[in-house]
């Protein structure tokens, strides 16, 4: 994929690109890590002795060293679905761009490496149900030429 928008647009959004190729290598470790870990559920106490049950994801050898052994919790999940969804809205205006399509209030961030978590105020940080409303308005916006 790098190689054919390399041959395509050459230098052009090369910021945009390489810190997108860098991050969903991450993303794509990280997700590898969410399907093969597997759920348990941690028994224990609280400080008053009450019992508490919380279901955490963890690696499939976690019985190995389980205390040191790393924990993902719902919290994560959610992050990472965000997280997810903030790199799917990029990689779709960042298509509808390369169609030729007047971006212009979206050009300036294909022009500048990926903020993430990104700023407020950017397109992508709106929930989804709404940036879809929002790129149409965008896509058609007829001061964007």
């Amino acid at each position: 994929m790098e190689r054919l928008l390399q041959k395509n647009l050459g230098a052009q959004y090369n910021l945009f690109r390489n810190s997108l190729f860098k991050q969903l290598g991450s993303i794509d470790r990280e997700r590898n890590e969410v399907v093969h870990w597997n759920v348990i559920n941690e028994v224990g106490t609280d400080a008053d002795g009450n019992t508490t049950s919380v279901l955490i994801m963890v690696p499939p050898a976690n019985w190995i060293d389980a205390i040191n052994t790393p924990k993902r919790f719902r919290e994560d999940l959610v992050a990472f679905s965000r997280k997810c969804e903030f790199y799917k809205c990029l990689i779709d205006m960042f298509g509808v761009a390369l169609t030729g399509h007047a971006l212009c209030k979206w050009k300036p961030l294909f022009e500048q490496p990926i903020i993430y978590p990104p700023p407020d105020g950017h397109p992508c940080k709106l929930p989804s149900e709404l940036w879809r409303s929002v790129n149409q308005f965008l896509i058609r916006d007829p001061d964007c030429q």
